[in-house]
Formats: structure tokens, sequence, C-alpha cells
């Protein structure tokens, strides 16, 4: 069926939907009950099944191109969550690698703060020491309150 003959058939049938089987019978079996005779039915059914070839086939190009630009659309969204999700990724590996050298610096800290520690007291108890020794050098010293007042 040409395009003048859908839009006769859509002027004559103001209900007919292209894309609606139903209204595809409803207008073949009017177009055959119209008919005047066999070479009229063979031409008008022929015309029909051409219109529904071309009307299946836009709707499929139709159909086809709407579901390639969603498709490009939902993988333009992806790539973007994909890029998004490989900077956090990023930006996570980072902050791990800083927190790494933060938390070895911390033991290396530990670690020194433990030897000054060993220091402190090592000094106490030899500063412990020699005051005991420099007392009991007072005490047993002949010449009492003869030493150098800086050093007791």
């Amino acid at each position: 069926m040409s395009d003048t003959k859908v839009e006769e058939v859509n002027h004559c049938n103001l209900n007919f939907d292209p894309q609606n089987g139903s209204s595809w019978v409803d207008v073949f079996v009017h177009e055959m009950m119209n008919a005047s005779d066999w070479n009229d039915v063979r031409s008008r059914a022929t015309q029909m099944l051409e219109a529904f070839e071309k009307s299946v086939i836009t709707n499929s190009v139709s159909s086809y191109e709407q579901q390639v630009t969603s498709l490009k659309e939902q993988l333009q969204s992806l790539l973007r969550d994909n890029q998004i999700l490989k900077k956090a990724v990023a930006i996570q590996h980072e902050r791990s690698l800083e927190q790494d050298e933060k938390l070895k610096e911390m033991q290396h800290l530990k670690h020194v703060l433990s030897k000054y520690h060993e220091q402190v007291q090592t000094l106490e108890r030899n500063n412990y020491t020699l005051r005991i020794h420099l007392q009991r050098a007072q005490e047993s010293s002949s010449i009492p309150g003869r030493f150098h007042p800086d050093v007791f």
C-alpha cells in the first residue's frame, strides 16, 4: 500500500493505528470487502502487505534507533561512573599510602621515644649513684664543708 493509500485509509478510518495489529486487520477486511473482482483483491492485498511491511520496517528501525540511543546513553553513564570510581580508587590508594607512611613514622618515633626513655632512666640511675658517692665522700671527709658549692 502506498503512502497515499495509507493516508486514504487514515482518512476513512480515524481509529486506524499502524502499530496496532487489529487496526491492520480491520483495514485489510475493509479493503477486501470493497474489492470489485479477484484482480482488485490481489492488487489491494499487495498494496496492504507492502504498506504493512513498510510500517513494520519503520517501526523496527525506529525501535532499533531508540535502543541504540538508550544503550549509548547507558554506556556514557557507565563510562562516567567508571571514571569517577577510578579517581576514587586512586584517591583511596594515595590515602592508604600516606596512612602507611604515617604509621611507619609513628612506629619509628615510638622506638626513638623508648630509647630516650631508657637513656633518661640510665642517667637518673647514674645521677643517683653519683649523688650517693658524693654524699659518702662528704661524710667520710676529714675536711667538712670544703667542697665546691656547685658540686652538690
